[in-house]
């Protein structure tokens, strides 16, 4: 893979050259003379040992000269849109080789680019800007110093691009106005490469502006995690964000599966969501836009593909929200009080336990970190709510209740389960059974 793309023209779309035109001949021309030293010779001062030395030297030379030329041209407020756009998709190609991602963080570049989200952006530029964000931080280099001050820049920018669903080469050629076509081309060209950097397996039919914006910042986030902090959401990013994750599941739940385009929209919607849930920023004000999540029970019982290992975990994360907001609001437990998502935890539960065997538990799999999940919102929802008691225990006299369902499980499998299985759900039941 080359590190340059095609460079659009557009120099008769803007009275003011690219500067990087400008300076093609200043890092393009050949070398008045070439120095020639052996591979093993050195200078008395040690300061050339080989011509491999001089060859990377001059290397990373070209290369910080070509990139600072680019940035050149997004930052220039004189330049065409057209200009600034082509600037970004360049800046794109530089960062699709993982050694060059590498050698972008090196340089420091990395600080430039989170700078330029801080230019008022329109649409286009926006997504290539956020293409060019995801490929930087795509392998984990992403600083938290710089996470930090890219976070609120992100939230700022990601609220215009995640109602934009389409695929991002459909969306540029609907707002097009001001690109050439061959610049059009060019973007169409680089969005599939983009898209098989950030999501390898599976690989998705589409990148949408949405999916994009939901990996820059779940991937942010994972960042600020490491020191322990779980950022925020302003409220009318929180309000579209569960707008999204409605919208999604409800085609899901039509469809009766889960693609791979969804699975991704729901997978980073969850886990940023569970992220601000978490936070010690979430407000009260915020927590009543959180109630309508209640209506997607139906996810508990849609069946995960194993070829979409993504798809398997948007129960868990979505669990994860519940217990969150269980935990926060007592109000909301009597929200989320209803048999389609008792029963789905339940069942959850049901599916999952019997296999979690010694064996089972020492290899990779998310079975035991279901049912702790499930049982968890269970007695959240049993402890805080006499709504979802009144669901969980079933009609007075009844032998088929979920808690009797749920007993009669544990003690079928009390001899071949784990020791840990069986302490978890022992600790889970000691909590409900009080109610009865």
């Amino acid at each position: 893979m080359t590190d340059e793309l095609p460079i659009a023209n557009i120099s008769s779309e803007s009275e003011h050259p690219s500067k990087s035109v400008q300076r093609q001949l200043k890092y393009d021309a050949p070398p008045m003379a070439r120095l020639i030293v052996a591979d093993d010779e050195t200078n008395e001062d040690g300061s050339v040992r080989s011509i491999h030395e001089l060859r990377q030297a001059g290397g990373n030379a070209r290369y910080r000269g070509a990139v600072e030329s680019i940035f050149e041209d997004i930052e220039d407020p004189q330049n065409s849109l057209s200009g600034r756009c082509n600037a970004f998709v360049q800046l794109c190609g530089k960062l699709l080789d993982t050694g060059a991602r590498h050698r972008f963080v090196e340089c420091n570049f990395d600080k430039r680019l989170v700078d330029c989200l801080s230019i008022e952006l329109r649409v286009i530029p926006a997504i290539l800007a956020f293409c060019a964000y995801a490929l930087a931080s795509s392998d984990g280099n992403l600083s938290y110093v710089l996470a930090t001050a890219a976070w609120p820049k992100l939230l700022d920018t990601s609220y215009i691009l995640l109602d934009v669903q389409d695929d991002i080469s459909v969306a540029t050629k609907a707002q097009a106005s001001g690109l050439s076509r061959p610049l059009q081309k060019t973007i169409q060209n680089i969005v599939p490469q983009v898209s098989s950097v950030l999501f390898p397996k599976p690989a998705l039919p589409k990148l949408s502006p949405c999916i994009l914006a939901l990996y820059c910042m779940k991937s942010t986030i994972s960042t600020l995690q490491t020191k322990g902090e779980s950022p925020g959401l302003s409220t009318p990013l929180l309000k579209l964000l569960v707008k999204m994750l409605l919208s999604e599941s409800s085609r899901c739940v039509t469809q009766k599966t889960i693609s791979p385009g969804s699975s991704q929209m729901l997978a980073l919607g969850f886990s940023i969501l569970e992220a601000s849930t978490a936070s010690a920023e979430f407000k009260d004000g915020h927590q009543d836009l959180l109630g309508p999540l209640s209506g997607l029970h139906n996810l508990l019982y849609l069946k995960s593909s194993y070829a979409d290992p993504v798809s398997q975990k948007i129960k868990p994360l979505y669990i994860r929200v519940i217990l969150n907001i269980t935990n926060s609001d007592l109000l909301l437990c009597d929200q989320f009080a209803n048999p389609e998502l008792v029963g789905g935890l339940v069942d959850m539960v049901l599916a999952n336990f019997g296999g979690l065997t010694e064996d089972a538990l020492g290899q990779e799999n998310n079975s035991l970190d279901s049912v702790i999940l499930a049982l968890g919102a269970l007695t959240n929802l049993s402890e805080r709510s006499g709504e979802s008691r009144s669901i969980f225990l079933g009609p007075a006299g009844s032998t088929n209740s979920f808690l009797d369902r749920l007993l009669r499980l544990f003690m079928t499998n009390v001899d071949s389960i784990s020791t840990v299985s069986f302490s978890v759900a022992f600790a889970c039941c000691s909590r409900l059974t009080p109610f009865t």
